[in-house]
Order: structure tokens, then sequence, then C-alpha cells
């Protein structure tokens, strides 16, 4: 295990216990380091240049994540050329909050190259800014929206533009294939097995529950008038 790789997890730990204590205080969104936050077409040319160069976002260079990064790409392209929104989302269109999006990822990870194509292209119908952070050079935020203690990613995390509260949070994955997942993990079903089986349920579907997931949540932050 490399230096850098254990501190990161050595921090991880120092955090959690921050919040698991109480001593991390709400965050609002002018609290957040977006420095080095990408918007999606900048974070889909830095996953292009990632596979021309044989490497991975993150600090473990491994062949595995190098291998997934490949992989996800090409199910983003793919995916951007063939997503359509559903009709209700012409019902939000101009009638929203005022919104800016945080989604907390990897390149790797294959449960974001299936649901960040559908952010995007929704973020950008709705005329929502979204920014787009690494999950390991971003280790406070993710102890903040982690998933029962796990640090499971994408996370995608809606602020209101004009107060900077937190309004929701979504991820890491649509309902059934969280589901889906934790009744794999329970079941001793081999790790492979169940992505497998993960990554054909994200073919059928075509994106329809993630859209519908989102468009739910989105209704709560109408305007009235």
């Amino acid at each position: 295990m490399s230096g850098t790789y254990s501190a990161l997890l050595l921090f991880h730990h120092v955090i959690s216990i921050l919040y698991m204590t109480g001593f991390m205080t709400p965050i609002q969104f002018s609290d957040l380091d977006l420095s080095r936050a990408v918007d999606f077409d900048t974070y889909l040319q830095k996953m292009q240049e990632w596979v021309a160069q044989g490497a991975t976002s993150g600090p473990v260079q491994s062949e595995s994540l190098i291998q997934y990064t490949k992989l996800n790409l090409a199910r983003m392209e793919r995916q951007l050329k063939t997503i359509q929104l559903l009709p209700e989302q012409e019902v939000l269109e101009g009638r929203l909050r005022p919104m800016e999006w945080v989604v907390i990822t990897e390149s790797w990870c294959g449960d974001a190259a299936q649901t960040l194509p559908l952010m995007h292209i929704t973020a950008k119908f709705l005329h929502i800014p979204m920014h787009l952070v690494l999950r390991d050079e971003h280790p406070e935020l993710i102890e903040r929206y982690h998933t029962n203690g796990a640090h499971a990613i994408p996370k995608l995390v809606m602020f209101d533009r004009e107060t900077g509260e937190e309004l929701a949070v979504w991820g890491p994955r649509p309902e059934p294939a969280q589901t889906m997942v934790l009744s794999a993990k329970q079941a001793g079903i081999p790790h492979d097995d169940y992505l497998r089986d993960l990554h054909t349920w994200y073919g059928r579907d075509k994106n329809l529950t993630l859209q519908t997931e989102l468009v739910e949540l989105l209704m709560q932050f109408r305007r009235t008038a």
C-alpha cells in the first residue's frame, strides 16, 4: 500500500469520526471546495485522456480499475447517443428553484458510468450547473454523503443556488439496483456475478427508473408561481 493511499485512508477515518460525533456543521454550497470540480464535458474529456494513457482516476492505478475506466467510457459515450428524456421533464423546465448540482464520482465506477450521462442531459435541459468532483480528492465530501458508512458513488447533491442550502441527495444507484446489490451481498453472491447482473439490469431499464426518481425528487422544488 502506497504512502499516499495510506494517508488517504487515515484522513477518511479522522473525518468519519468527526462526522459521527457531530463536530461537522451542516454544509452550505458556499462551503464547498470546488476548485478541482469540472463540468461533464471536461470530465468526459479527462476519461478519454486516461484511457489513451492507460490510466484511471484516483490514487490506485491498478489494471482492473484502468480496464473499468475504459469500459465505462464506452458505456457513457453509447448512452449519450441514445438517451431520451421522459415527457415529465418538460413539466419542470423553467419552473424549478435555481439549483447547483454537485456529483461525487470516479472514472472506474460502473454505477457512475450508467447514471452520469442522464444526470448531465437532465441538468442541461433544466439549465442546472453540474459540478463533478472525484471522490478520493474530496474525502470530506464522501464522509458527509456516505451510504451506511460505505463510500459508495456516485452521489448527486442538490443545492439551492440562492440560499446555498442542501435540498436533496441521490445515490449511489436507482432503488431497484441498490436493493439488488444489497441482497446479493447478503446472499454471498460473488462480486463479479452480481456486477454482471447489475449492468444487465441497467441495460434493460434504459435509465427509466433513474429518470423517474429524479423527476419525483425535483417535483418537490417546483416554483408555485
